[in-house]
């Protein structure tokens, strides 16, 4: 699977650097837990996987974290 960025590079998906985001934000409230990052970024994941194109943007999927 293909994600693209905001510059419009395309890039492999990774789901690590979604998580090191989700950790990185969470760290300034604290707010979730390492279970609730793990659910969050699993969901995504399978969201992801679900799409027929397999390409996907960042803002998409700053969108499915933000609906979560």
């Amino acid at each position: 699977m293909k994600a693209i960025k905001r510059d419009g590079k395309y890039v492999d998906f990774d789901s690590f650097k979604i998580r090191k985001a989700i950790t990185s934000a969470n760290s300034r409230t604290s707010e979730m837990s390492d279970e609730d990052i793990k659910k969050i970024v699993d969901i995504v994941i399978n969201k992801c996987n679900r799409l027929s194109n397999k390409v996907i943007r960042v803002e998409d999927i700053q969108d499915i974290i933000n609906s979560n």
